[in-house]
């Protein structure tokens, strides 16, 4: 290459160079002050791009807006705090009223601890009141979210609990929100033992457990003694397709049939406050319900007739879908031993 070429050749490689730097000093200046009005395409459509100039808001869990949300929720736990009466009436099993009862109750009020983790914080408060000559009392002028009524206490009585002892004032509960009513009290029975009737009673507050086969074979129960018994006066019979349960909740369809050998059974209404069997209406057996006969209780419960003429009252609790080839259902078991159809008494253990 001779001399000129070489000049032109030089010439032109540093005017090349001098122009990508001067296109790329031009970008970097416009990329460092934006235009608020640039645009991006996408498809045929043009998008203005977002200001960068926006204003700035607090950060989600910046700590202003947590502790706006700590007392947002103090103050919505406090809000279960509502105020609290209730109205009650103690009677003997004849239906008598009974004066002087000692009532020992408690309430719970509910708290936020200091970082607003809800219902980590319940206060629970207990007080004592006496039934008057009518069999009457109130309590009042408290605070809180629910009543428990813990125990019912007088000499030469006995209370065995039945029904609701817990009363919920706020939100929902199985048996939903409790609305006192002074002319509808609460309800409470207490046993007169001087004129009470001696009962037989087994299972214990939760049931004995029976394991029933799901093929239909029948079982029987001594209800005297509270255990199997091929010839005690209960049976039942659990049918269900599949037989066999590979888990618990598993899609079966089932039957299963309750009866008294040589008596009679029927079925127990749901809302009771004196236990007596009735005097006709008995059924050879019955299909066992399995629409739920009160809210949020699982148990069914049926008056019995023994061949021998003798009373009682039976709560089944059948788990009909527990896996594996068999069944568990609970039995509790009350019986008046005297022929009688009276049903409230003094439970003993006792066999017979």
């Amino acid at each position: 290459m001779n001399r000129r070429a070489f000049s032109i050749f030089i010439v032109l490689t540093l005017a090349v160079i001098g122009v990508a730097l001067w296109i790329l000093n031009y970008r970097l200046k416009s990329h460092s002050r934006p235009d608020p009005s640039w645009a991006t395409r996408t498809g045929d459509s043009v998008t203005p791009m977002p200001s960068l100039q926006a204003t700035v808001t607090p950060a989600p869990n910046s700590k202003e807006q947590q502790e706006d949300r700590r007392r947002s929720m103090l103050v919505a736990i406090e809000n279960a705090n509502v105020p609290i009466t209730f109205f009650g009436k103690i009677v003997d099993q004849r239906g008598d009223p009974v004066p002087a009862v000692s009532v020992k109750f408690s309430y719970s009020v509910e708290h936020g601890n200091p970082i607003g983790v809800p219902w980590s914080d319940t206060t629970v408060v207990k007080g004592e009141i006496a039934s008057g000559t009518n069999g009457m009392f109130s309590i009042g002028e408290l605070r809180g979210s629910s009543l428990h009524i813990e125990s019912l206490d007088k000499e030469g009585f006995q209370h065995n609990p039945r029904g609701a002892i817990v009363f919920n004032y706020f939100g929902h509960t199985a048996s939903g929100k409790f609305v006192p009513d002074r002319d509808k009290p609460v309800l409470f029975v207490m046993t007169n033992k001087a004129s009470a009737e001696r009962l037989v009673a087994n299972g214990g507050p939760f049931g004995k457990t029976m394991r029933l086969p799901g093929d239909g074979t029948p079982l029987r129960w001594n209800i005297w003694r509270g255990q199997p018994d091929q010839s005690g006066e209960l049976e039942i019979r659990l049918k269900r397709d599949p037989v066999v349960l590979a888990r618990v909740g598993q899609a079966v369809t089932w039957s299963d049939k309750v009866a008294i050998i040589g008596g009679g059974i029927v079925e127990a209404p749901p809302e009771e406050l004196f236990y007596q069997a009735p005097s006709e209406g008995y059924a050879s057996e019955l299909d066992y319900p399995k629409i739920e006969q009160k809210h949020g209780v699982s148990a069914r419960s049926f008056y019995v007739r023994t061949a021998d003429g003798k009373h009682g009252r039976i709560e089944l609790d059948l788990f009909a879908d527990d896996e594996g080839p068999t069944a568990r259902c609970l039995i509790k078991v009350l019986m008046n031993p005297s022929g009688s159809r009276n049903l409230e008494g003094i439970p003993t253990r006792t066999s017979r």
